[in-house]
């Protein structure tokens, strides 16, 4: 498909691709609190695919894998 993957916060865009990439980042306070990584998306915002003019219409699938990682700045 004629297109990419992308991730949008923050009015910045982010192409995403198979190599590994942050898209967020949150520091533990020790509170135990939850996160909701998908609460702020909206239309524009969050995890969207963006088509080229020369995509084909039709039905596709695919698979995002997201990897957390509980590492030190």
């Amino acid at each position: 498909m004629a297109g990419n993957l992308i991730y949008v916060s923050d009015n910045q865009t982010l192409t995403l691709s198979s190599a590994g990439q942050a898209v967020l980042t949150h520091v533990n306070t020790g509170s135990n609190i939850k996160t909701d990584v998908t609460s702020d998306w909206t239309a524009n915002q969050g995890l969207l695919l963006q088509t080229r003019s020369d995509a084909t219409p039709g039905q596709y699938t695919g698979e995002v894998t997201w990897t957390l990682q509980n590492t030190v700045e």
